[in-house]
Order: C-alpha cells, then structure tokens, then sequence
C-alpha cells in the first residue's frame, strides 16, 4: 500500500510541474510576441519621428513618448525572458570553482532570493500603482492614464517571479529535458 501510495503522489508532482513548465512555456511565448510588437512600434514610432521632423519640418510630440514606453516595456519583459532562458547575469566563475556537492544548494538558494526579491518588488510596485497621484497622472503627449505604462513594472516582475519559481522547482526535483523538449520524469 506504501508503494502505492507513493507512486500516486510522484505521478501528482509530476503533473504539477509538467503543467507548471507548460504555463512557462506560454508565458514565454506571449513575452516574446509582446517584446517583438513593441520593437516594431518603437522602430516605427522612431522612423516617423525622424522623417516628420527633418524632412516635413513638422515634428510628433507624441513618437518618442511612445518610444520610450516601448523601450521600458522592452527592458522588463525582456529581463523576464532572460529569466526563462536561462541567460541572465550570474557568477558562472565562482560556481564553476566550487566542489559539486555546494553548486547546487548555492543555486537553489540564489534563485529562491532571486523570487523572494522579485516577489517583493511585485508587491512595492502595486502599492506604487494604488497611490492617487499614480492613478490621475496622465502622459504629456499622448495623453493617456500613465497607470497603463506603468503597468508594465508589476506584470513584469510577476513573470519574473513566476519563472523563477519554476526554475527553482525544476532544479530542485533536477528535472531534465529531453531533446523533444518533454520533461524526462527522474527524481
């Protein structure tokens, strides 16, 4: 009956962190569409900016307004992406050096600040956004509630967070991938 039970739960975690690697799979998608969107709408919204004031001599106000939120939501989501990735910045050196047995433990533990950290700028940033100025505040040029762009600092840092969690599961359960890129199911 221990068996039994036993294997009952290992085929529940199982399908918890297959559905929990599915949800970041998606969510990476979705960053990737919406990191792509902005880079041709700043690149569009900078194009016409530059031909509108120097060759018909009548420039926008609103085109690098709408840049620059374009560039912010590049940078967070993008940071986001680097999280999923794998690619954000680390000390590969350090751990590199040390025995085998400490690698992973310091891994585990930087990820787990790496969420405790991101989680408690996510809940800074929505009590940033609850504020009354935040939410009467408008932009100057295209004269839209800044509580939109402003958006993009909290959603981020749940995607982060979010992402960081899963990674933080699978290198605790050491899940591998395989090369169809399923989860390879070896506690």
């Amino acid at each position: 009956m221990f068996k039994a039970s036993c294997f009952n739960v290992h085929k529940g975690v199982i399908f918890i962190l297959k559905t929990l690697n599915k949800l970041s799979d998606l969510l990476y998608k979705v960053e990737r569409v919406l990191v792509g969107l902005a880079v041709a709408i700043m690149f569009a919204s900078l194009t016409l900016g530059v031909i509108f004031r120097y060759v018909l001599k009548s420039p926008l106000s609103w085109s690098t307004e709408l840049s620059i939120i374009c560039l912010t939501l590049i940078t967070f989501i993008g940071t986001s992406i680097t999280v999923k990735q794998k690619q954000s910045a680390s000390v590969g050196i350090v751990m590199d050096k040390l025995p085998h047995k400490l690698r992973n433990p310091l891994l585990l533990l930087g990820i787990l600040i790496m969420i405790l950290f991101c989680g408690f700028l996510f809940y800074l940033s929505i009590n940033w956004l609850n504020q009354p100025t935040i939410m009467s505040k408008k932009s100057t040029d295209l004269n839209i509630p800044m509580f939109y762009p402003y958006l993009i600092i909290p959603i981020s840092f749940l995607f982060i967070t979010f992402h960081s969690f899963v990674l933080f599961i699978n290198e605790l359960f050491q899940i591998k991938k395989g090369k169809d890129n399923t989860i390879v199911e070896e506690f």
